[in-house]
């Protein structure tokens, strides 16, 4: 149910309450609908954004009344699909371009100034560059055309009108309206009861769990950056300063992951030359070799990290 979107009617008391819970459990997005119910409703749906922000809203209607129900299908529709799908489309492409970029400026490169006795390094740096241009010239294209216009006109829209408001939720403007010290408390502890979940058993993990690591790290990285003005920087620095370095191990097997995808998944034009093929066996190896050797101090990084002082209570 991950990231799907829920219309549960008469989800604010007993069977649909569960309901409810459960699909948002399971990730779904949930719309609890009710008819008279309103205080169960806002405080089912209160509890459920607590847990997972923006995931849960409310709709009152009486689906006896056709018109109504026609309203609650397009208000549950446009509650959660406005902007999603084509933000991570635009990511999609955006992120090709970067793995491009990665791949010939920060490690073929590399490779090839550190072994310039293997010529068939450069030339990979320079097949990946030429692709690299060839999808920039593309990536403008595409930003200038109509499809992301009406993207960023609709973001636009969505700033201007405050799109993140929802009607029937009374209880937003209270929270709103908290102090943001009781807010990056709040969000800071939670980014890192996920991170910590997902830390458990750290030498053991496979490789999916290691990548789903890798993300909630890198969460909980940008929510201590946009929070950090807040705090004292004798304290937050000691933090972070440790969070880079496990960020780093992370990275590194991620630049090995996209690395072999890269190369294996995708034709790049005038990589078939024997001695470029020799580079891509070659840079495949270098990076999983680097990646798990960084590997090994993975979990003492981690319990450096979590024996740093808290700098957010």
């Amino acid at each position: 149910m991950q990231g799907k979107t829920v219309l549960v009617t008469g989800g604010a008391k007993r069977v649909g309450a569960a309901i409810c819970r459960r699909l948002h459990a399971a990730g779904a997005n949930v719309v609890i609908h009710y008819r008279s119910s309103a205080s169960e409703a806002r405080a089912l749906c209160a509890g459920l954004n607590e847990q997972r922000t923006g995931s849960a809203c409310t709709i009152q209607a009486d689906l006896l009344d056709l018109a109504a129900l026609a309203r609650v299908v397009e208000e549950t529709v446009q509650q959660f699909e406005r902007l999603d799908g084509e933000a991570r489309w635009l990511g999609r492409e955006v992120g090709s371009l970067r793995d491009l970029d990665v791949v010939a400026n920060d490690m073929a490169r590399r490779e090839a100034e550190t072994h310039p006795d293997e010529p068939g390094l450069s030339a990979l740096a320079d097949v990946v560059a030429r692709q690299a241009r060839e999808r920039r010239e593309q990536l403008r294209k595409l930003l200038a055309g109509a499809r992301v216009q009406a993207f960023l006109i609709d973001l636009a829209r969505f700033v201007e009108t405050r799109g993140w408001l929802v009607a029937q939720d009374f209880g937003q403007t209270e929270r709103l309206a908290a102090p943001i010290a009781a807010l990056a408390r709040q969000s800071l502890n939670k980014r890192w009861k996920k991170t910590a979940k997902h830390a458990q058993g750290l030498a053991t993990l496979t490789v999916e769990q290691r990548h789903e690591l890798r993300k909630e790290l890198k969460k909980l990285r940008y929510a201590v950056e946009f929070f950090c003005s807040l705090y004292p920087a004798k304290r937050i620095d000691p933090f972070l300063k440790r969070l880079k370095k496990l960020q780093t191990v992370f990275g590194d097997l991620n630049d090995a992951a996209t690395m072999k995808a890269l190369f294996t998944a995708t034709d790049i034009p005038g990589a078939d030359a024997p001695s470029v093929q020799r580079a891509i066996g070659w840079m495949i190896g270098a990076s999983q070799a680097r990646a798990e050797l960084g590997w090994i101090g993975a979990k003492a990084l981690w319990k450096d990290l979590e024996q740093t002082r808290p700098f957010r209570k």
